[in-house]
């Protein structure tokens, strides 16, 4: 790595930043920051069902259903979310 470039990607960097302001930042970030707590809930609670032998059996069968129309995601979702809780 030489640097070589570095200024002038920097440059637009900052055109960028004055462009649409700090508060635009600062907004954005907070919105992302807020997206990565949901993921990282759904990707943590899906593990925690994982751990659950039996619960992860069911989660395929929950799955056809909702691909066939025959659940919706959120009652998919309840049913399973609620066994779990039960188990706490």
């Amino acid at each position: 790595m030489t640097g070589a470039g570095i200024p002038e990607v920097w440059s637009k960097v900052e055109a960028f930043q004055k462009a649409i302001g700090k508060k635009a930042i600062t907004e954005r970030r907070a919105r992302q920051a807020r997206a990565w707590l949901r993921a990282e809930l759904a990707d943590s609670l899906m593990e925690a069902i994982g751990r659950h032998a039996d619960l992860a059996k069911q989660l395929p069968a929950l799955e056809a259903k909702v691909a066939a129309g025959t659940a919706t995601p959120g009652a998919a979702a309840r049913a399973l979310l609620g066994r779990f809780l039960d188990r706490k």
